[in-house]
């Protein structure tokens, strides 16, 4: 079952609350709540969200090494494309695969070439479909690469400057109203929009002191207080010695504000406050709902008569997650928000154990993973393992993101989140209370309730892939008519016994999916009219192979470049051949006959064939020596056999008077044989033919022949015809083994000096009907500390998560 769906039907259940007071709705209000679900499940429809995280083997890395990644992704569809992007410290995108995932997960690795530069690089992932959307839904991770023939890179972070910050304030849900008591959320952030420690007094524009404030965790805070009409407020806040003022939002005399108590253990407690200079003699009608990663878990319609109103919710009825509240005033207009986390700690710690605590070099280390739902109830995982040497890693983050972290927190959040496991590492007053202060000024990433009812919704301009796909039109040349009903053939240059042909639609629109194959390949399309004429233009879609600008930018301020990085071996400079000696790509298996679709599936990929494998007739043009005024009169004297009559109003090329005429082929697309004789002869490298072609079908009862075009000829793809297209196309990425060393074999017991940074990497770990998997690597020569991270999800779709550590001694 793929990633997401267990969430999905948890967050399905219609949620009963406990408001107080009660009373019986009216048709009209149900009417009005009625339309803002459906409003809700049709943008959820329309536009359903995926959410992707990669765990990766470590956080940093030497060149010439390899990025091993296991990703997760939460989607709607059995099987998506994943990208998976390395971006320099300038945002240059220096390498782009793609993966296949099936059921939500996909594995693979990133080799970093020997020349890359030290630095803070950033890894990014992202569906197709998640493109309609803005890079905040992206998965997004920094690490660090350093190499040993740059200036060795610190292992500490630079101080951050606090010369200038920017303190910015967010009223809880929105709205500011004065003679009201209010929560004021802020966030202190410098000139790199790093959270920063803030503390200072607020003042009123009289000079009265208000209230003192100060940051919790990473700049972020919050404090109360009662706004007065008619006044204003600033901060003080001293840095360096300086003082720096900053104006907080103007209070509302009029309007509506939202406030919400969340330290209560089993409920939420919900305030609503209205001011209104105007006398009602009605009450005020509002609506509250309350939604889940875009599943509405309860509404209510309320009747403020006296200014105010409370209610309380039962947080065991709500899913783990990020709440969503906003409140709706009669017109359907959203008037105040607030994010809740809810955490039930549902999620899964993995229970791990090593047969020892201690370890020696070299020593084999069995691994005991043990998961169980509720302490009792065995569960099935799919799980990833990394072991890592802690010696010589810098971490950027002490609290990084994790699975757990990424599906529960950042995909609904606005923004960078620093230290974001540093919310769940325990249920402390001050953890929660910086969580809540985290929702308070993060903000909401889904969609507004105010684009979806005004229909501002971004449009569509992405599909969802599954495979690799071919897109384009065929229209006239001169007059970009549609040209419907016409044959399209694709032929990769690997594999030239595998046709693929279909017909244009109304709007000339063609689209060749389901294509699986490795690596980047050139391929050549063609568009032929029924009638043969060569009025006739094709058009590719580019679209999905434009990269995503890059607006993130790898944090590359939190290192220095000037001094060396401290391991157990202080490897610098001067004994970089220590990391020379390291496992590579030469150490790496590959996966010849890997099945990257699944279980059960049974798809492979063909072996690169020649065009024509066994030519009766093969001339190669020599251009130093050969000259004729065209190919056909080149034919006539080097490929004895073939015959060319020109006598009507087209040639004609057969293999004697007595055969019909042969298939015509140019790069192995099947063209009109005027096409050829408009080129060029010094476009042509050589030509190839066959008496009996069967595997081109009937085409080929007669021969065929095919033209190949000469390399790397400048404007070559300019002078092809304009129903023919020659281009490249990038495949899947080949899948690679992480290779392990056994030291109980021997010829492995001489092995070179093994530094290795990842002890043992394993993507695709299976717990068997009692929740339980082993595993067992083999220690390097590094003493230290060694970590282990599992991560993974149930069949269902729980999240879990388990660490552990042990060390190794000379």
């Amino acid at each position: 079952m793929k990633l997401g769906t267990y969430l999905i039907n948890l967050f399905a259940i219609i949620i009963g609350v406990m408001i107080l007071p009660s009373f019986q709705p009216s048709d009209e209000s149900e009417s009005k709540i009625q339309e803002l679900n459906n409003t809700l499940i049709k943008a959820n429809h329309t536009y359903p969200s995926e959410n992707i995280y990669l765990q990766l083997d470590r956080p940093s890395y030497w060149a010439n090494d390899n990025i091993w990644f296991k990703a997760y992704l939460e989607s709607k569809i059995d099987s998506s494309n994943i990208y998976v992007e390395l971006i320099s410290p300038t945002g240059k995108i220096i390498q782009k695969n793609i993966y296949l995932a099936v059921d939500g997960l996909a594995y693979g690795d990133i080799h970093l070439p020997d020349t890359i530069s030290s630095g803070v690089y950033h890894i990014r992932s992202y569906t197709n479909w998640m493109r309609n959307f803005d890079e905040s839904s992206f998965f997004h991770q920094n690490i660090i690469i350093w190499n040993t023939n740059d200036k060795i890179i610190n292992s500490e972070k630079e101080a951050l400057s606090a010369n200038e910050i920017n303190l910015q304030f967010f009223p809880e849900g929105g709205t500011l109203l004065s003679g009201v008591k209010s929560k004021m959320g802020f966030k202190a952030v410098d000139e790199n929009g790093v959270g920063v420690q803030a503390n200072g007094t607020i003042l009123d524009d009289k000079g009265v002191f208000v209230t003192f404030f100060k940051s919790l965790y990473k700049g972020m805070g919050s404090f109360e207080f009662i706004p007065e009409e008619n006044r204003k407020y600033i901060a003080i806040v001293a840095v360096n010695g300086k003082e720096t003022k900053f104006d907080l939002p103007k209070p509302e005399q009029n309007g509506v504000s939202l406030s919400i108590e969340t330290k209560v253990p089993e409920e939420l407690r919900i305030t609503i406050s209205e001011k209104s200079d105007e006398n009602q003699t009605a009450a005020s009608q509002y609506y509250i709902l309350g939604q889940t990663r875009g599943h509405l878990l309860f509404s209510r319609e309320i009747s403020l008569k006296d200014g105010r109103y409370g209610l309380k919710i039962d947080k065991n009825k709500i899913p783990t997650g990020v709440l969503q509240l906003t409140l709706f005033d009669a017109n359907l207009i959203p008037r105040c928000e607030r994010l809740v986390f809810i955490n039930h700690n549902d999620f899964i710690h993995l229970n791990l154990q090593t047969n020892k605590r201690t370890y020696s070099t070299r020593e084999e280390v069995l691994v005991n993973i043990v998961s169980l739902f509720k302490d009792s109830i065995p569960t099935i995982w799919n799980l990833s393992l990394t072991a890592v040497s802690t010696e010589n890693q810098l971490k950027m983050e002490e609290y990084p993101n994790n699975i757990l972290t990424q599906f529960l927190l950042k995909s609904d959040l606005k923004g960078r989140i620093e230290e974001p496991a540093y919310y769940f590492k325990d249920n402390n007053k001050e953890t929660l209370a910086a969580l809540d202060n985290l929702m308070l000024s993060q903000g909401w990433r889904r969609f507004s309730w105010q684009a979806i009812i005004n229909n501002e919704l971004k449009p569509l301009n992405f599909e969802h892939q599954s495979s690799i796909t071919v897109k384009g039109t065929v229209s006239t040349k001169f007059l970009e008519k549609p040209l419907s009903n016409t044959e399209v053939t694709l032929i990769f240059d690997q594999q030239a016994y595998k046709f693929y042909q279909q017909t244009t639609d109304s709007m000339g629109r063609f689209s060749f999916d389901g294509l699986y194959f490795f690596d980047k390949t050139s391929a050549m399309i063609q568009a032929q009219k029924e009638n043969g004429k060569k009025n006739i233009w094709l058009e590719i879609d580019n679209n999905s192979a434009t990269l995503p600008e890059v607006e993130q930018l790898p944090l590359d301020y939190l290192l220095k470049n000037e001094e060396k990085v401290n391991t157990t071996f202080d490897i610098s400079i001067r004994d970089s051949s220590i990391i020379q000696h390291k496992w590579h790509i030469s150490d790496t298996i590959l996966l010849n006959d890997i099945d990257i679709f699944g279980r059960g599936t049974e798809k492979k990929f063909e072996e690169a064939l020649m065009i024509i494998p066994n030519p009766d007739r093969t001339a190669i043009i020599n251009h130093d020596v050969d000259v004729a005024a065209s190919v056909f009169d080149y034919i006539q004297f080097n490929m004895p056999g073939l015959i060319i009559d020109d006598s009507g109003s087209e040639p004609v090329i057969s293999f004697g008077s007595n055969s019909g005429p042969v298939l015509v082929l140019l790069d192995g697309i099947p063209v009109d044989i005027d096409w050829i004789e408009d080129m060029s002869f010094s476009e042509f490298d050589r030509i190839d033919a066959q008496r009996f072609a069967p595997m081109y079908g009937i085409k080929g009862n007669n021969g065929v022949i095919n033209f190949t075009t000469r390399r790397g000829v400048k404007n070559t793809e300019v002078l092809l015809p304009a129903g023919v297209k020659r281009f490249s196309l990038q495949g899947y990425a080949i899948i690679r083994e992480f290779y392990s060393p056994n030291y109980n074999n021997a010829s492995h017991a001489i092995e070179k000096t093994d530094f290795r940074s990842t002890l043992y990497w394993n993507p695709n770990i299976w717990t068997n009907q009692n929740g339980k998997a082993n595993v067992c690597f083999y220690n390097s020569d590094q003493p230290g500390e060694v970590e282990i991270i599992v991560e993974g999800f149930t069949t269902d779709g729980r999240l879990c998560r388990g660490t552990y550590s042990y060390v190794v001694n000379h």
